[in-house]
Formats: structure tokens, sequence, C-alpha cells
């Protein structure tokens, strides 16, 4: 009776086995050249395009690592200036209509294949602010409001029904919603900041929010290298709108934090 499970079991591994050595998929074709405008009003971050297709305009080998990876600017360590000084545009093409997490597999292998990068993952102690609750199992603020679901179109089109629940951004307002707890919002707030925000509130799930204070939310091209603030008298500070509207605050700690390592990579050959 015991040899069918043995069996079993054997097998198993074999397959988790094979499947961990799988290499990553790569793109059918791809085009890498460098773009020496330096203009940031053209950077196009990299995007995934109907007919598993990628395009990114001025990007940087530091821009392609946070799509390609999901890891933010302050986690990605190490690499010479170049990393995050040269540009490059980017068109790729899939064999197939491959959905973006497959797509973003692809970036990694062009990483590799291209740019030769080499890195790998450690834990370094670092400073953070970490967004909290203002009480644990208190209230969420007015600002913050659950959904069970969220996607560009359902957000406009309860924009458009309901704009006061879900306004739309405006001059010294930010607003979005977030699939993924408040990550989305905590990097936001990054911008702002001398040390990355970490979203600690333990809030899963997905969420609209907005919130306005003296600060001026930018697009995502630019919120990795442009800082901004709005000296509004009108307007709450931070912390007085993060506490009054979404029932929040910004703690600071120290600690381990997982980040990615950048080993050794080369300027590409362009093609």
């Amino acid at each position: 009776m015991a040899r069918p499970l043995t069996v079993c079991v054997v097998a198993a591994l074999m397959g988790a086995s094979i499947a961990a050595q799988q290499p990553k998929p790569r793109f059918e074709v791809a085009s890498i050249k460098r773009n020496d405008s330096r203009r940031m009003s053209d950077a196009l971050v990299p995007r995934v395009l109907p007919g598993g297709r990628l395009r990114a305009g001025n990007a940087s080998v530091e821009q392609l690592l946070w799509f390609a990876y999901d890891w933010k600017a302050y986690r990605i360590v190490g690499g010479p200036d170049w990393v995050r000084q040269e540009q490059f545009d980017i068109t790729a093409k899939a064999e197939n209509d491959a959905p973006a997490d497959q797509i973003k597999l692809m970036v990694q292998s062009l990483l590799e294949d291209r740019f030769k990068l080499v890195t790998h993952v450690e834990q370094r102690e670092m400073r953070y602010q970490a967004l909290v609750r203002m009480r644990p199992d208190g209230p969420l603020g007015p600002g913050l409001v659950t959904m069970d679901a969220c996607s560009p179109a359902i957000v406009n089109d309860l924009r458009r029904k309901f704009p006061e629940k879900y306004p739309s951004p405006g001059s010294g307002m930010m607003s979005a919603c977030s699939s993924m707890g408040l990550d989305s919002l905590a990097d936001s707030l990054t911008i702002g900041q001398d040390t990355p925000v970490i979203d600690a509130t333990g809030l899963k799930g997905s969420f609209y929010f907005f919130i306005r204070s003296q600060f001026v939310s930018l697009p995502p091209d630019l919120a990795a290298r442009v800082r901004a603030t709005s000296n509004d008298p009108n307007l709450p500070a931070l912390s007085t709108a993060l506490a009054e509207q979404l029932g929040l605050r910004l703690e600071s700690r120290r600690g381990p934090v997982d980040v990615l390592v950048i080993d050794s990579v080369q300027e590409p050959t362009e093609n």
C-alpha cells in the first residue's frame, strides 16, 4: 500500500524540480536603442500593449527593474551610475499574446541577455516611514473607501456617477484605486519624504483613496525623479490630512528590508 504513495511523492518532487529548472520566457524580437534626449517629459514607463508587445521610451535600466521585478527604487542598490542615468528606447514582442506577468519575466530575460545583468536579493537595515492605522481597531477615514474590485474602467465610471465619493485628482489632491492593499498610496507618499514609505497597515483588498494636503501628486513616470510640494495655506499638512481623511499616520522605523543588489551589468549593443 505504501508503494503507490512513494511513487506519487517522488513524481511530485521530480515535477517540482523540473518546473523550477524551466527557463524564463523570452521575447521573439526586441530592439534596444540609446536615447540621448534627456527630456523627462518624453519618458514612457514600460507598458504592456495588446498582442504581447512591450514599449518603453526614454527608460533607464533601473526603471526596467521596477517593472520586471516589482521592486521600488529604494530597494534596488548597487550598479554603476549609468544604470540610473542612461536612457533607452525599447520595443519588444512576444511570440503570442502573453499576459503582463509573462511579459515581466521576458523583460528579466532581456536584462540578463542584453545587459548581462546579474543580481541577488539580501536584507539590509534601513530607516523608513511605516504607513500605519491611527488606531489598529479604529474606523478608517472618510477618504478611504473599500471596494470589491478596481480597474481604470470601474474607477472612471464611479467618478462619473458618484463624484463626491470618488473624486478625481486635482490641485493639491491625490486619488487612486489600489487593488493590493495600500502599497500604491505608500509609494506615492514616498515622493515627498526623505525616507521610503512602506505600507504596514495590514489592510488587504481593493481601496479607493483620496487625500487633500500640501503636496502635489505626480504621474508614475516622473514620480521617482521629481519631488514637489504645494504651499497652499488652505490645505492641511500631510500628517493632518492622513489622520483626518484616511485614519492613517506615518511612523518612523528602522529594520531589515529586502533589497535587489546589482552584482554586475553591461551597456547593451544596440540593434
